[in-house]
């Protein structure tokens, strides 16, 4: 077991030193290493989404749809900044004093604004809280401009006056205290960041830890005194105001607060507050009208990607040479399909997969009250997201008649979402089991003019077997006769079964969409033609669907298609 682990520590040394250094852990050190046991196998994501879910964790990434994903992801963990090293603490406090020095130093050198302070002082702060507040303002910032130190949070909101303004918070569970430093100027309002926090705190209490703790806002005035916001509220109009212990103050011992509190208030946080917003749409509880709102997101994120897309597509197009022999030509045509499924595939897929977070997380409300708000983005008359990859799509499948053989043609291709999980980490395999029985059926039933069975198209691995299945799927996608894809909600959720439909749309078959379970399909062109809607697979094996698949075949030749043989697992 030591030598084990020494060999982990070297192979993996550089992912070691950032969890115990920063926090942060690697999704090939949680794969590899923490969460390499059999007891998590296939449970990984379920168990990322858990923790995310529950405000343990957030990913260290600045842009979570689309972007880069040859960029391995990172995820940090703010309870793991307690039990670092005493010298890693001292550097991470040191580099967010720095930052909030950074922060500031604009405002501070054209006068422009000063730091003003507030504390929210609890009955009883409970452990975790602060792991879970650190996990939601980090979430709302870039990697560059967000830190965390131990107790210590630094962040940025967006105000349209002024820009990027740091935000600050110390938490000390031993004396039940938040404190709130942030600027004070003009088109600012330091009290619109105090009680964002305070509303962010109240509903993770509530809604995280079934906990409701009443907190007092303490606001910070001259010379460290300070005052209750509930009284000096009161006594404003007055010439004098109390402080925390009863003395009687003049107003301007208020220092910066009296400005604040006179000036008239500004909403400079849009909507509920980044950090209450974040908070809701990580818990998947955003209702139709506030997810809504993630639509300009998508449109800032789609034309990044798209941008990055079309230069791969355009160097494909350029050094395309369709001289050279079949296998570096698949080659290529294998590379810049895999860059759009890695890109504007995934995008879609984790747009829908969001979708279906928030209808689950809000049972009042309807499938279509959600996906008719991806329908639109997908289908915007100026961006066209939809059209563009399929364009995308066609294009590359042009190249790809020249290079598919006898081999990658089967007469059936099933195409389907596979396993997917239960959603307490286990799996369902119900579909794959039920796909499987179908193909079983098929070749049983479908005949050849020569009496010979029709070789059908099964993944029995769910594109986790490497290059060669990978390779199968794509051009057996685009080259096989019948295409019968098995379309639930979660088909939408997966980015190489997008590819199977868009290649099988360009492909040389005849593409039959079964929605399964009645769902919603945001993602499909409105002229495609749906061959069955069927609250289970029976359709597929019905009597007069197979009559109308034997009816093609007894007219075509065995010798005209694959030979290989795919086994299944059930």
């Amino acid at each position: 077991h030591f030598e084990e682990k020494k060999k982990l520590l070297k192979m993996y040394r550089e992912s070691y030193s950032l969890m115990h250094s920063a926090g942060i852990i690697s999704e090939t050190l949680l794969k590899k290493v923490l969460w390499s046991d059999v007891r998590f196998e296939n449970k990984i994501n379920f168990l990322l989404g858990l923790f995310e879910t529950a405000l343990l964790l957030s990913e260290r990434t600045d842009d979570d749809m689309g972007g880069n994903s040859n960029v391995e992801k990172k995820y940090l963990v703010p309870s793991l900044i307690r039990s670092i090293s005493p010298k890693h603490q001292e550097e991470l406090k040191r580099l967010l004093h720095c930052s909030w020095e950074e922060g500031i130093a604009p405002y501070k050198k054209d006068k422009q604004a000063k730091p003003i302070s507030a504390k929210l002082l609890f009955s009883w702060l409970p452990p975790g809280l602060f792991d879970r507040l650190a996990s939601v303002c980090i979430r709302n910032t870039s990697e560059e401009s967000g830190r965390i130190a131990p107790n210590e949070v630094l962040y940025r909101i967006k105000v349209e006056s002024l820009g990027p303004v740091p935000v600050q918070f110390c938490c000390d569970e031993s004396l039940d205290i938040v404190q709130v430093t942030t600027l004070s100027c003009e088109g600012m309002s330091a009290l619109a960041v105090v009680e964002d926090i305070q509303r962010t705190i109240d509903s993770i209490l509530q809604n995280e830890m079934g906990l409701s703790i009443e907190a007092k806002v303490v606001i910070l005035g001259n010379e460290d005194c300070t005052f209750f916001l509930s009284q000096v509220k009161k006594g404003m109009k007055e010439i004098a105001v109390k402080n925390t212990e009863g003395r009687t103050m003049a107003v301007a011992d208020l220092g910066l607060w009296y400005t604040e509190l006179t000036r008239p208030k500004l909403e400079c946080i849009k909507k509920k507050g980044l950090t209450y917003w974040k908070l809701s749409d990580a818990v998947g509880r955003l209702s139709p009208k506030e997810f809504e709102e993630k639509k300009q997101g998508w449109k800032n994120k789609w034309k990044k990607l798209c941008d990055e897309c079309k230069i791969e597509i355009d160097e494909f197009k350029e050094t395309y040479i369709v001289d050279d022999d079949l296998d570096s030509r698949k080659g290529r045509l294998i590379a810049i399909l895999k860059t759009l499924v890695n890109q504007p595939m995934d995008f879609i897929a984790k747009i829908w997969k969001d979708t279906l977070k928030h209808f689950s997380g809000n049972s009042e409300y309807k499938l279509e009250a959600y996906g008719g708000i991806v329908t639109a983005f997908l289908n915007d008359t100026q961006l066209n997201p939809l059209k563009t990859i399929d364009d995308w799509v066609g294009g590359v499948s042009q190249k790809m008649e020249a290079v598919v053989t006898k081999d990658d043609r089967y007469g059936v291709f099933l195409s389907h979402q596979g396993i997917k999980s239960d959603g307490y980490g286990g799996q369902s395999s119900a579909m794959k089991i039920n796909v499987s029985l179908v193909k079983q059926i098929y070749e049983d039933k479908l005949l050849f003019s020569g009496n010979e069975p029709v070789p059908v198209f099964f993944d029995n691995d769910s594109m986790v077997a490497g290059d060669h299945q990978i390779k199968a799927m794509l051009f057996s996608a685009y080259a096989s006769d019948q295409i019968i894809a098995f379309m639930d909600n979660d088909f939408f959720t997966k980015k190489w079964c997008l590819m199977e439909y868009f290649l099988a749309k360009h492909g040389r078959g005849t593409l039959r969409p079964f929605l399964v379970d009645s769902p919603y399909a945001p993602v499909l062109p409105q002229d495609t033609v749906y061959d069955e809607v069927a609250k289970d697979l029976k359709a597929a094996t019905s009597g007069r669907f197979l009559q109308t698949l034997q009816n093609y075949f007894i007219e075509r030749n065995r010798e005209d298609y694959s030979s290989r043989v795919l086994s299944v697992e059930v």
